[in-house]
């Protein structure tokens, strides 16, 4: 089966080295002249459905979706959903109601988490998902608000580490790359970051430490980790992602949505904001998401086209460093080999049915 890790990097073009480190949205129910500027002018990695700008109304038309968009695509794109369970899903019709993580904190059963992962990962995959961004693994306050409540498995760091291994081997089970989220942990600040930053004085890098070898995929918090950096929340904390995550973890850094309130306040523009992700050292950047509470704004198609542009731009004036942007493609084509997501290499792209 052919591999992209053979493919050298001279193959690919700065433009479509620099889109493979974008995971954005478009508005639209079908592959559309939205999608396809995505996918044939920023050369996009991956796609993130919502259901305000997907539908999601049945199996049928999400495997329909994900089936056009892949076609279209030279490298394989990830297609991307928040599916957690409890109050966080965006699949609803036609596929298994799972409870929140704090439900299965109460129950403590592991063999249980591990099997609900599986069957979700495996609905997700029946319909063209390669890529669940799940699970969280912030440990919350025993007493007091917590932004994240029902969203975490509970307060002991043994039963998160534990519960949150059994849904990373459910979800790898079930044929589908997941996502530990929030680095360096969230749980313990009331504050949401889609508002505003939060900040906290722990951090839960202990619990990394035990699920980073059985992940491929962790999520950067929008969260000021006053116990690893003073002054840069954790996404754009060089600090934080090249010194203490990235030499315990060679897999892919993702960042949380760029659109979001709490780590949008010290830059101007988007723009902005993913260059300093990416030199903090963010692999993968979601720039999908749109208005909560009127906190955050939403991207469209073209200023997917002006952010590309920009971080493009940064690399040729080294603003970015080009080999840093290189060793970021490598972690992406080495993700999306077909042997770990079952895809393939299109190298023409076809129209769409």
């Amino acid at each position: 089966m052919f591999s992209l890790l053979i493919l050298t990097l001279s193959l690919f073009s700065l433009e479509e080295k620099v889109g493979q480190l974008l995971v954005v949205h478009f508005p639209g129910e079908v592959y559309n002249e939205s999608a396809e500027k995505l996918i044939r002018e920023v050369h996009v990695g991956g796609i993130i459905y919502y259901n305000w700008a997907n539908g999601l109304h049945s199996p049928e038309q999400i495997r329909a979706l994900s089936s056009s968009l892949q076609k279209q695509a030279k490298i394989p794109l990830f297609i991307a959903v928040d599916q957690e369970g409890g109050r966080i899903v965006r699949l609803k019709k036609g596929f298994t109601p799972f409870p929140s993580n704090a439900v299965f904190g109460e129950i403590d059963d592991s063999h249980l988490v591990e099997q609900c992962a599986y069957l979700s990962a495996q609905e997700a995959s029946e319909v063209g998902f390669n890529l669940i961004l799940a699970p969280v693994v912030d440990i919350v306050p025993k007493e007091g608000p917590s932004a994240i409540g029902d969203r975490s498995y509970g307060s002991s760091p043994d039963k998160v580490a534990r519960l949150a291994r059994s849904a990373l081997s459910g979800y790898k089970r079930g044929g589908v790359i997941s996502c530990l989220k929030h680095y360096p942990g969230i749980g313990s600040s009331h504050i949401d970051s889609h508002l505003d930053l939060p900040v906290t004085t722990t951090d839960d890098r202990m619990l990394y430490q035990l699920l980073l070898p059985h992940s491929q995929m962790v999520m950067t918090g929008h969260v000021l980790a006053t116990s690893l950096d003073t002054t840069h929340c954790a996404t754009l904390s060089k600090t934080i992602l090249q010194n203490h995550l990235r030499p315990q973890f060679d897999g892919v850094i993702i960042s949380d949505s760029l659109v979001m309130e709490g780590v949008l306040k010290q830059y101007n523009t988007v723009s902005d904001v993913a260059i300093a992700a990416l030199d903090a050292g963010c692999d993968l950047l979601i720039l999908g998401g749109r208005h909560l509470h009127g906190a955050s704004k939403e991207l469209s198609p073209d200023d997917v086209i002006t952010i590309h542009k920009d971080i493009v731009d940064a690399v040729r004036t080294h603003r970015l460093d080009p080999s840093q942007i290189d060793r970021s493609f490598e972690r992406i084509l080495k993700l999306k080999q077909p042997g770990q997501t079952y895809l393939s290499l299109n190298t023409e792209g076809s129209d769409p049915e």
